[in-house]
């Protein structure tokens, strides 16, 4: 089993939970990171990334490689960036560079959470950054890569304010086309989104080593979802290409 892992995004939603699993399974867990984490633990090492010039820099001085497995969960919405050069920085040009430098440092296997339609982008800017991102890592020729579809988390507790209001008018909306029957997607907490990611690298730390490894692997919302149901974790887990 690999010792170490790295994780990129470790202070959103899914990152923190992410964090929180990968504690449980490795000897060290270390977090790239732009702020201050919420979540630690005595095995976890925080390595602060003010900008993009520092990021390559800061993960060549780590010591991985083959013990190590990474992980991006890095991404932030349009509408929470400056400027659009701002959001494909850190969408895509971060998440760049940290695989290139895992790659370099002599990572074999890398997990990616993404989303649901990255397949066909079309217009929407998210699904292209991410859709960049998931083409570049096939390029990279790790060992393994695990892409993760995710379509939807559920909502945050919206504060009282006039962003809490829209988040509460959005929340409703969600659950009505949900019940009658105009939205069938699920969506997953943002700890059984990183409990499926973890669950998948538990698998792959225990497979017989005279199985071959696929080189590329997508995981699907619904498959991440039934990852996570408490009577299905013990079911065979059959990922696809």
């Amino acid at each position: 089993m690999k010792t170490k892992a790295i994780l990129i995004g470790g202070s959103g939603r899914v990152g923190q939970a992410l964090a929180r699993e990968l504690a449980t399974m490795y000897e060290t867990v270390i977090l790239i990171t732009r702020t201050q984490p919420k979540v630690m633990s005595e095995n976890m090492l925080v390595y602060h990334v003010p900008d993009f010039q520092s990021l390559s820099t800061t993960i060549e001085s780590i010591s991985i490689g083959e013990d190590t497995d990474a992980f991006s969960c890095l991404g932030i919405a349009k509408e929470h960036t400056a400027s659009r050069d701002e959001f494909y920085q850190v969408n895509v040009l971060y998440n760049m560079e940290f695989a290139r430098v895992c790659h370099a440092k002599g990572v074999g296997r890398f997990f990616f959470l993404s989303m649901t339609g990255a397949e066909k982008p079309q217009f929407n800017e998210e699904l292209i950054a991410k859709a960049d991102v998931e083409y570049y890592l096939k390029t990279l020729n790790f060992q393994e890569v695990l892409i993760f579809r995710l379509s939807k988390l559920t909502s945050e507790t919206p504060s009282l304010s006039v962003k809490g209001a829209r988040q509460l008018l959005k929340s409703a909306k969600n659950a009505i086309t949900s019940v009658i029957g105009i939205n069938q997607v699920v969506p997953l907490t943002p700890q059984r989104a990183a409990a499926s990611i973890a669950l998948v690298a538990y698998r792959l730390h225990t497979r017989p080593s005279q199985k071959a490894a696929q080189r590329l692997q997508v995981i699907t919302h619904d498959q991440m979802r039934q990852l996570t149901e408490p009577k299905q974790t013990l079911r065979k887990f059959a990922m696809v290409d």
